[in-house]
């Protein structure tokens, strides 16, 4: 949530007209293309912070598949040695 709000929010307040900033927010396709002050470079600087953010998420799905792995893991090795088993 920190990335969304320290790269993406900054970019909607700049560059989005009021009504697509709503729509957007609201789970809406903008309501036309408008956009206001934006440059290319802009444009490219977005795009970067969308990489980096989606590479963050797929960075902590991996860590958390590994830390439920190891749950699993721990848990089988627990209901195993201390005979835990419903029978």
């Amino acid at each position: 949530m920190d990335n969304l709000g320290n790269n993406v929010t900054p970019f909607f307040k700049l560059h989005f007209t009021p009504a697509n900033l709503y729509a957007t927010l609201h789970g809406k396709p903008p309501v036309n293309g408008e956009m206001r002050n934006v440059t290319q470079h802009d444009f490219i600087q977005f795009s970067m912070d969308m990489v980096l953010i989606g590479n963050f998420n797929e960075d902590m799905i991996k860590s958390q598949k590994k830390v439920f792995d190891n749950a699993v893991k721990f848990m089988v090795y627990i209901e195993k040695e201390y005979d835990l088993n419903d029978d």
